[in-house]
Parts: C-alpha cells; structure tokens; sequence
C-alpha cells in the first residue's frame, strides 16, 4: 500500500507545483476568464492542491486496501 501512496502522491505534488507555478505566470491570461475571483489568492492557491492531493490518496488507497485483501496464488491461477 505505501508503495502505491508513495507513486500517486508523488504525482500529485508534482502536479500541484506545476499548477500553482503555471497559475502565477499565467495569472493575466486567466484574470481574463475567472470573473470576481482574483488568481493570485492565496487561497485558491493552497485549497486546490489540498483538494487534488487529498483525493489523490483516497484514489490509490482504497484500490491498493482491496488488493492487499486478495491471496496472491489465486491471483496468479486466473492469470
């Protein structure tokens, strides 16, 4: 299970750094499609990689927890 967490989250962050970066070089193409929310809201910033990061273990826990629960000779027989 660590091993699948460490591979999602490990995408996650990297993700979430590339999109806060991106979002605050790009802050004047988005300004101009986002009404009344401002881009450089610290925030917006921090509550959208909290979200992204957060569903990103429950996506890789909750597979790899009903993996673990499964005998590994029969998985390897139906294969």
């Amino acid at each position: 299970i660590r091993m699948v967490l460490q591979q999602g989250i490990r995408l996650a962050i990297a993700g979430s750094i590339i999109g806060v970066v991106g979002a605050i070089f790009l802050r004047n193409v988005a300004s101009s499609v986002l009404y009344g929310l401002s881009v450089a809201d610290p925030f917006i910033l921090a509550v959208a990689p909290f979200v992204m990061v957060t569903v990103t273990i429950l996506a890789c826990w909750l597979p790899a927890r009903r993996a673990t629960r499964i005998d590994p000779m029969n998985a390897l027989h139906y294969e």
